[in-house]
């Protein structure tokens, strides 16, 4: 209304003037994209957005000021990148736009926002790299180099990083294995050591000679203590102590010399072995000889010649024999033994039996026991002796036949141990 007022009181020439005094009265006329753009990049935010918001920009004009936003918004990101800015002037570039609030810019603010968090992420992640690298936590320091992306201007640098990380790791950690298993020795804890190193090499990707040289003779080692310990044993005849050493041996580590010492240690005591129970098999001694394969320290299949040769030729006893019913009879099986009246000592040797005989002046008990033989065994052979503890008793040792009497023997305190064989081979059933 002013303008058209005053064209009609000036004509031409006040028009020209007017025209004049509106251009410089209206603020920003002259304000171009540029400007705007070159006060972001001077850090002068708010003249920045004063100036945008007090300019009235023309299509044109606004269509260049989001094309110059647009590749400024890419140009901080390249910068933030090569660190040729810092964070702070990056989040502040981007919430001066934002408050711009120009139509259709959300979508480049929005994808430089994500670009700068995941760079800021990276930088971060490097910076965490290097001080666990100065405090020698190579682990964490890898994993942080890890995290750099390849956007980041220390891309590179960090995968150097993580070439000397993982090498400064590895050095550590396998100094610090050389220190635990050296006091693993010096305790006489070979099986930590060896444990030790063969867990670290386990870790290993590729083979590394020192720390195989350091194995072996960490092996030598605990091979050398074990056979100085073996062989003290076999010295004092100790086969269970030899053998309790290379079993716990065997269990920390199997090769050819813990084999060799094995088969060493076996080779001495099945010898030893042999010739006692081949002496008892000659003296026919053959419960002694069978007790002592029964209880031997190794696998009975490394006897099974000698025990084929005792069944070939001992007696069967009575200890194999199971009884039908008896009273007052048992088997000796532990103990020290028994002495009979005459001071002959019996050792239970799995075949002594104490049958008894009692009068207690009211009522005499006596002891006696059945064998279902089945005309199964030709005679019957045992030994007799008296533990007499009254003074004048006597009782008669009797043998039954299917009811016959086969043999008897008088018995007291005097009596002297008696060898017994009887004709059973027609027997089916034996009481005593």
């Amino acid at each position: 209304m002013k303008k058209r007022y005053i064209a009609k009181s000036f004509g031409k020439v006040s028009c020209i003037t007017i025209a004049a005094v509106s251009c410089i009265g209206l603020t920003g006329c002259g304000v171009k994209p540029k400007e705007v753009i070159s006060d972001l990049k001077n850090q002068k935010y708010e003249e920045a957005l004063a100036k945008y918001k007090d300019n009235d920009w023309s299509d044109k004009k606004m269509k260049e000021l989001k094309s110059e936003l647009s590749d400024y918004l890419a140009q901080i990101v390249t910068d933030y990148a090569a660190d040729k800015i810092t964070y702070e002037q990056v989040t502040d570039t981007i919430t001066t736009i934002s408050n711009m609030q120009i139509s259709d810019t959300d979508e480049d603010i929005a994808l430089t926002s994500a670009s700068i968090k995941a760079l800021y992420s990276s930088k971060q992640a490097y910076k965490a790299g290097i001080e666990w690298m100065g405090k020698k936590v190579y682990a964490e320091a890898i994993e942080c180099f890890g995290r750099v992306i390849e956007d980041d201007c220390n891309y590179e640098s960090a995968k150097e990083k993580i070439t000397e990380a993982t090498k400064l790791k590895y050095e550590k950690e396998k100094t610090d294995m050389y220190k635990s298993v050296e006091d693993y020795l010096k305790a006489g804890d070979y099986a930590s050591a060896i444990s030790s190193i063969e867990t670290f090499k386990k870790s290993l990707k590729e083979e590394d000679a020192e720390v195989n040289k350091f194995y072996e003779d960490c092996v030598k080692e605990f091979i050398d203590d074990i056979t100085k310990k073996v062989d003290e044993a076999l010295k004092k005849k100790d086969y269970k102590e030899a053998f309790d050493n290379i079993l716990d041996a065997q269990k920390i580590i199997v090769n050819d010399e813990i084999k060799a010492i094995y088969e060493k240690i076996k080779n001495e005591y099945v010898t030893m072995i042999t010739e006692k129970v081949e002496a008892l098999i000659n003296e026919k001694e053959y419960m002694q000889a069978i007790n002592i394969l029964n209880n031997t320290l190794i696998s009975f299949e490394d006897f099974k010649t000698l025990m084929e040769r005792i069944n070939q030729e001992k007696p069967v006893y009575l200890s194999e024999l199971k009884y039908q019913s008896s009273s007052q009879y048992q088997q000796i099986t532990e103990g020290e033994g028994v002495t009979d009246t005459l001071g002959n000592k019996y050792m239970p040797d799995g075949n002594l039996y104490e049958m008894t005989n009692t009068d207690d002046g009211w009522n005499e008990h006596q002891g006696n026991v059945d064998y279902y033989l089945g005309y199964g065994y030709n005679k019957i052979h045992f030994n007799v002796a008296v533990d007499d503890v009254s003074n004048d008793i006597s009782s008669v040792l009797t043998v039954y036949g299917d009811d016959v009497v086969l043999y008897t023997l008088n018995l007291n305190r005097k009596t002297v141990p008696t060898e017994v064989v009887i004709d059973v081979s027609k027997v089916n059933y034996l009481s005593i």
